[in-house]
């Protein structure tokens, strides 16, 4: 899910999002580094808002593990660096 700050950032409301890979959010399979014994990921991306305009960000992200221990989701903390 969505929290106000990103919805304020982006643009874009949780509804709108949901199930969706949204060009310059970073995708598990892309950012997940095998060997990284710290559990966080750091990638930065330029991200689109809804208004068209784009923002440089710096993500921090943890990853939630299915059974296999595969990356499932993410929890992604964004810093807007524009």
């Amino acid at each position: 899910g969505t929290n106000g700050a990103f919805e304020s950032m982006t643009g874009y409301v949780q509804d709108e999002i949901r199930g969706k890979t949204l060009q310059g959010m970073p995708r598990i399979d892309e950012i997940a580094k095998p060997g990284n014994s710290s559990g966080v990921y750091t990638a930065e991306s330029v991200f689109p808002t809804r208004y068209g305009s784009q923002q440089c960000i710096s993500w921090s992200n943890s990853f939630i593990e299915d059974e296999n221990g595969n990356p499932k989701f993410a929890v992604s903390i964004g810093i807007d660096l524009t």
